[in-house]
């Protein structure tokens, strides 16, 4: 059995775009090969983190995935990210529905030249399904 399990790539495609995916279960979910997602560069591997908790007897997943990247991007809207694990399996972080994932990020120019310069991004999605394997 594979345990690695780090952040190699990531894809980002608007919400509006987005369509078609079918929920297979909890933990999976098909989608179309014609979604046009768009390539990021990033410092590998990312940061991707998940967990649950109960609120009012409903469990809700939060996921967080952190990443750098040094290009400069329009980083507001509602995007759906494709993340691909160093094992070539791939994760959907957002599912075309409310509540969307919220992305900040957060630009360092820092007082001397051996600090990184390049950009950090932070995704938060909480939902009540979990990060999903597109199969």
């Amino acid at each position: 059995m594979n345990f690695l399990k780090n952040v190699i790539a990531i894809d980002r495609v608007p919400y509006n775009l987005l369509t078609g995916v079918f929920r297979k279960s909890a933990s999976e979910v098909t989608i179309p090969q014609n979604i046009p997602w768009e390539e990021l560069c990033i410092l590998t591997p990312a940061k991707l983190s998940y967990n649950n908790k109960v609120e009012n007897k409903i469990t809700v997943w939060q996921s967080q995935l952190v990443f750098k990247t040094r290009e400069e991007k329009d980083w507001t809207g509602n995007w759906a990210y494709r993340l691909t694990l160093v094992d070539g399996q791939k994760l959907l972080l957002g599912d075309g529905i409310r509540p969307y994932p919220v992305t900040l990020m957060n630009q360092n120019l820092p007082d001397n030249l051996s600090d990184s310069q390049l950009t950090e991004v932070t995704v938060t999605y909480n939902s009540r399904w979990r990060i999903a394997i597109i199969r």
